[in-house]
C-alpha cells in the first residue's frame, strides 16, 4: 500500500474511522451469563473473573502501601507484588490464575486509533468443560470477595 509522503518523506498511515454500530466489540464485552462450552473454532474460550484494571490495581498498591508510584517501572513492579499478595494472602493462588482479558471498552492508541481495552483478570473459572464452568466453590468466592471488594466477577473474554 502507498501512503502519502509528507514533505519530510515519513509516511502518513491513513485514519481509521470506526463504524458507529462496531459489531465486533459486541463479542468483546463482559457478561454475567455464562456461555456455552467452548469449542476450538466454533466457541471462544471465555473466562470467569475479576478484571484488575490499571486503576484499580494502582489504588490496591496505594491502599496497602505496595511499592513506589512515581514511575511507569515503578509502577508495574508494584502491581506484580500486588498480584502475588492478593493471591498467596488469601489463599487463590491454587483457585485462580492471572489472564489478560478485554473490557470491553475502546482506547486511542499512541495513533489516535480506537483500538480494544485489556486489563488483567484474576480467573476463577472457564467454559472449557462443565466443571470448570460451573464457577469457583463458595470459600473461593467468599475470599475474593474479602480480597477484592465491589469488584463484581464477570464472562471475559480473551484476546486471540
Amino acid at each position: 500500500m502507498n501512503y502519502p509522503l509528507p514533505e519530510d518523506g515519513c509516511p502518513i498511515p491513513p485514519t481509521f474511522d470506526p463504524p458507529a454500530d462496531d459489531t465486533r466489540m459486541a463479542e468483546l464485552q463482559p457478561t454475567l451469563t455464562a456461555p456455552p462450552l467452548y469449542q476450538p473454532g466454533r466457541v471462544r474460550l471465555r473466562v470467569f473473573g475479576y478484571a484488575l484494571t490499571d486503576a484499580f490495581l494502582y489504588d490496591y498498591c496505594a491502599a496497602n502501601n505496595i511499592g513506589r508510584l512515581d514511575t511507569w517501572s515503578h509502577i508495574s513492579s508494584a502491581r506484580s507484588v500486588a498480584i502475588t499478595k492478593m493471591t498467596y494472602s488469601n489463599g487463590l493462588e491454587h483457585a485462580s490464575t492471572i489472564k489478560t482479558v478485554y473490557t470491553g471498552k475502546l482506547h486511542n492508541n499512541h495513533q489516535g486509533v480506537p483500538v480494544p481495552e485489556y486489563a488483567l483478570c484474576l480467573v476463577v473459572a472457564n467454559n472449557k468443560t462443565e466443571k470448570m464452568r460451573q464457577g469457583p466453590s463458595e470459600e473461593v468466592t467468599r475470599r475474593a470477595k474479602n480480597m477484592l471488594g465491589d469488584l463484581t466477577p464477570m464472562w471475559y473474554r480473551m484476546p486471540g
